[in-house]
């Protein structure tokens, strides 16, 4: 055996085993996918459905804060935001003592700091509070900048909080807290201390605002319970993102070939009907299908007819890779068939009984036949039929 022959053996085992290998990991991976519980889908919540791109996103959560952290607004519920703060575990340790005067309290938003913007600060005359707040970005804001701003201030108690949707877990972020004095605090920690203080304060709450409060809690929990990045199902994807991006394009060059394929034999039909029915009004409709919707002077009634992929266990793709081939007697126009409904049902009343007529706005369908051998033979003959039966209906 020459050396020509053993290595087109040896590229045409290696060829085979490549193949059958994506085959079994294809097969592995949609089996894996096939036992994905996606759970409930709740719906959106306000914000989420209003949702700008992250950056603003985040400076619209913390106008939201400011607006509850003040006690003075209209929202009704006084000091709960402050009181559920100072109640947080990580601020006792940070600092034990607990401020208790909220008179006179300032909140403002994007706070200059040498040309830079701090989030959120709340100020008392006892108290600082200076808040980065975290939606989805990393850390990387000038943290000692915003340290600077807080200490010029004359207040003897001051918070550095980096309050975010997830923990801050990289060592280069937490260093940077670290060295600027800031410390991180959980969106789900403060609402869960929102959550049982609340009680002492519903009977004073503005029904508005508390609206605004519930859609704002279940936008960060929502968020924090891990329903947009890194859940259990996303790692699904992360882990097969090279396997399911191969699958994707693999699928998408299947549907372009099948597209071309049908699009030729859509013509190639056309074409047979032209010649067989000796009429020219035969089309074929931006390769998704064919008809004829004109028979004689009668206009917007006729036939239309598509492949519809469909899989079956038991039969061969590669006898009918198109699919099956659906026959449709469609009226366009709700007067025509209206005018002419009696003819055609009547004609029609054998696959009438098993076929209703089906709207879809002003058109009208009735299913005529289907069939599923890729036989032109068959095909042209039924379609044939067909036509025939619309013309004489017409002409009645």
């Amino acid at each position: 055996m020459s050396l020509e022959i053993v290595a087109l053996f040896i590229l045409y085992v290696t060829i085979f085993y490549y193949f059958a290998l994506m085959k079994w990991e294809i097969e592995k991976l949609l089996t894996e996918f096939k036992s994905i519980d996606y759970g409930i889908i709740y719906p959106s919540t306000y914000l989420e459905i209003c949702r700008y791109p992250y950056s603003r996103f985040e400076e619209i959560c913390s106008r939201i804060l400011s607006y509850f952290f003040n006690p003075d607004n209209e929202h009704g519920l006084k000091d709960l935001f402050l009181k559920s703060f100072f109640g947080l575990n990580t601020i006792k340790i940070n600092n034990p003592t607990t401020p208790t005067n909220f008179k006179n309290i300032k909140v403002r938003t994007e706070e200059n700091a040498e040309g830079k913007r701090l989030d959120v600060i709340i100020l008392s005359e006892e108290f600082i509070i200076g808040i980065e707040n975290k939606i989805t970005a990393n850390l990387y804001n000038p943290l000692p900048i915003y340290n600077a701003l807080i200490e010029k201030h004359p207040q003897n108690i001051k918070y550095k909080i980096v309050l975010s949707v997830k923990k801050i877990v990289d060592i280069n972020e937490l260093q940077l807290m670290q060295n600027a004095g800031f410390v991180n605090i959980l969106y789900i920690e403060l609402i869960d201390e929102i959550r049982n203080n609340i009680g002492k304060y519903i009977s004073n709450q503005n029904q508005h605002s508390t609206y605004i409060l519930n859609d704002f809690i279940k936008t960060m929990e929502n968020m924090s319970n891990n329903n947009y990045l890194n859940n259990e199902n996303d790692n699904f994807f992360i882990k097969n993102s090279s396997l399911i991006s191969d699958l994707v394009q693999k699928n998408d060059d299947f549907h372009s070939r099948l597209s071309n394929l049908r699009c030729n034999r859509y013509n190639e039909l056309v074409s047979e009907m032209i010649i067989k029915t000796k009429d020219e009004n035969w089309w074929v409709y931006q390769c998704y299908g064919i008809g004829i919707n004109k028979f004689g002077e009668v206009k917007d009634i006729g036939i239309e007819c598509v492949y519809e992929f469909e899989y079956n266990e038991h039969r061969n793709p590669n006898e009918n890779a198109l699919g099956k081939f659906l026959i449709y007697v469609t009226a366009w126009n709700d007067n025509v068939w209206n005018d002419y409904k009696e003819k055609i049902t009547c004609n029609l009343e054998v696959i009438k009984k098993q076929n209703e007529a089906k709207k879809d706005g002003h058109k009208t369908t009735i299913l005529y036949a289907t069939i599923f051998d890729n036989d032109t033979d068959k095909i042209i003959s039924t379609l044939y039929d067909g036509y025939t039966l619309i013309a004489n209906s017409l002409n009645k």
